[in-house]
C-alpha cells in the first residue's frame, strides 16, 4: 500500500477511535461489579491503545503529525512526570499504578489520557476539526441527558443507580453534573461559531436540556459554580460586546439573575423553595448541615495527613491511607452518616495529599496557564471573544465545582480534550 494511502487509513482509524471515545460515557454494564465505571474504563483504554498504535506509525511516517506543544502541553507532561515521581516515593506504588476497579483510575489511566491528549495535539490541526470534535461530544452528551430525562420521567426500562437524583449512564449525580458542565460550554461555543440559524437553535436547545438536567442532579457545587460562571459570562458580554441589542439582552439577563437571587434569599423558608430539591439543598448549606460537617471533618483529616508528606505526598490514589490513619471520629454523626472516604472531595486536598505541594503547584499551573493562554489568544483575535471567554469560564467553573467533588473517567476525557483544544489555540494564535 502506498505511504500516502496508508496515512489516510491511519487517520481515519484514529479519528474514528477518538469520536467513539466521546461516546464511552454512554456505556453501562450490568454484569460488572461496578457497572458505571468498568465498561467505560475498559472501552476507553482499548480504543486509546488501538489508535495510539496507529498514531505512532503515522507520526513516524510523517513528521507533520507529530504533536506540537505549547507551554500548556509541556505543563501537562510535567504534571504526569510529577505524578510518577511522587508515586514512586509514595506509600503504595502498586495502588498508585493500578488504582482499583471501583475508580478505574491510577497511573495506568493517566497514561491513557496523556496518550489521548498527544493524539489530539498531533492529528487535529484545523479549527473545523476541533468544532467537529466538540459537536460529537455534544451529541454524546445529548444522549446522556436524554437518558437522565427518561429517569426523571420514571421510565422503568432505564437502569438507575439507586439514588433519587439524576445520574444517567454516568451513575452518580455529581459526576454527571461535572460531565454536563463541559458539554454545555461546548454547545455554547458551537452556538457562537455557527452561522446557520437552524444549527444555533439546535445547540441552544441541547444546552437548555443539559442545564435542566444539571439543575436536577441537585449537585450544589456544580450548580453554584455554573451559576457564577453564567454571571461572569453575562458581565463579560456586557463589557466586550459592541452591539447595543446584545448589551441590552445581557443587561436584562443580569437583572433577572439579581431578582432571582433576592427572591430565594428572602424566601429561603418558603414552601416553594423547600419543595424544590435543588433549591432546598442550596439554601440548606451551613456549618450545621450534615454533609457540610462531614466534608469539613474530612478536609481536616486531609490536612493532617498532607503535613506528614507535604512536598511529595502519599502517592497517587493513596488518599485512603491518610483517611484511615487520621479518621475523624466525629464523622459518625447519625445512623446514616457516611464514615469512609477514598477521596477528599476537594481538588486542593485530593491533589495535595496524594501528590504533595509539588503536584498541586503543577496542577494549578496547568489551569492558570490555560486561562493565561486563552486571554493572550483573545488579545490577538478579539473577534472570537466568545470562544476564548467561554473556555476561560469553563476552566473556572470546572475548578470551582471540583472544590466539592473529584474527577472520574468521563470528566477526565472532557478535561484533556479541553486542554488539547487550548494547546491548539495557543499555537495557532501565537503565529498570527
Amino acid at each position: 500500500m502506498p505511504i500516502l494511502q496508508s496515512e489516510q487509513w491511519y487517520l481515519r482509524i484514529i479519528k474514528l477511535g477518538v469520536y467513539l471515545a466521546l461516546f464511552v460515557p454512554l456505556l453501562v454494564g450490568s454484569r460488572f461489579v461496578f457497572p458505571y465505571i468498568s465498561p467505560k474504563v475498559f472501552a476507553f483504554r482499548l480504543l486509546i491503545e488501538i489508535i495510539f498504535f496507529c498514531y505512532l506509525i503515522l507520526a513516524l511516517q510523517n513528521p507533520a503529525y507529530r504533536p506540537r506543544l505549547s507551554l500548556l502541553g509541556w505543563l501537562v507532561l510535567a504534571y504526569v512526570v510529577i505524578l510518577i515521581i511522587t508515586s514512586i516515593f509514595g506509600a503504595n506504588f502498586y495502588r498508585s499504578f493500578w488504582s482499583n476497579t471501583e475508580r478505574g483510575d491510577g497511573l495506568i489511566s493517566v497514561f491513557h489520557f496523556l496518550a489521548f491528549f498527544i493524539i489530539l495535539a498531533g492529528v487535529f490541526k484545523e479549527r473545523q476539526d476541533w468544532y467537529k470534535l466538540m459537536k460529537w461530544s455534544v451529541i454524546a452528551s445529548f444522549l446522556v441527558a436524554l437518558y437522565a430525562l427518561g429517569q426523571r420521567l420514571g421510565l422503568s426500562f432505564l437502569v438507575h443507580s439507586g439514588e433519587s437524583r439524576l445520574s444517567a449512564t454516568i451513575g452518580n449525580a455529581s459526576f454527571l453534573a461535572a460531565y454536563l458542565v463541559f458539554n454545555i460550554f461546548f454547545a455554547a461555543v458551537l452556538f457562537s461559531q455557527s452561522k446557520k440559524k437552524e444549527n444555533k437553535l439546535l445547540y441552544a436547545l441541547v444546552a437548555l436540556l443539559e442545564i435542566y438536567v444539571l439543575y436536577n442532579t441537585q449537585t450544589r457545587g456544580a450548580v453554584l459554580a455554573f451559576f457564577f460562571g453564567f454571571i461572569i459570562f453575562v458581565i463579560a458580554s456586557l463589557l466586550l460586546s459592541e452591539h447595543k441589542k446584545v448589551k441590552r439582552f445581557f443587561l436584562g439577563a443580569l437583572a433577572l439573575v439579581f431578582v432571582f437571587v433576592l427572591l430565594i434569599w428572602f424566601n429561603a423558608k418558603a414552601d416553594w423553595v423547600k419543595n424544590n430539591p435543588t433549591l432546598n439543598r442550596i439554601v440548606s448549606i451551613s456549618s450545621t448541615d450534615i454533609t457540610t460537617q462531614a466534608r469539613l471533618l474530612t478536609w481536616q483529616a486531609s490536612w493532617q495527613g498532607w503535613q506528614e508528606h507535604f512536598w511529595l505526598g502519599w502517592g497517587y490514589e493513596n488518599y485512603n491511607l491518610v483517611f484511615n490513619k487520621y479518621f475523624p471520629s466525629d464523622l459518625i454523626l447519625d445512623i446514616g452518616s457516611r464514615v469512609w472516604y477514598d477521596r477528599a472531595h476537594n481538588i486542593i486536598f485530593d491533589v495535595g495529599v496524594t501528590s504533595g505541594a509539588l503536584g498541586l503547584i503543577s496542577y494549578l499551573s496547568i489551569l492558570a496557564f490555560a486561562i493565561i493562554a486563552l486571554w493572550s489568544s483573545y488579545k490577538k483575535n478579539r473577534q472570537d471573544y466568545y470562544l476564548y471567554f467561554l473556555l476561560i469560564i469553563l476552566i473556572i467553573v470546572y475548578f470551582g465545582q471540583n472544590f466539592f467533588v473529584f474527577d472520574t473517567p468521563a470528566v477526565y476525557t472532557m478535561l484533556y480534550l479541553t486542554l488539547a483544544l487550548i494547546n491548539f489555540l495557543g499555537l495557532v494564535d501565537k503565529y498570527k
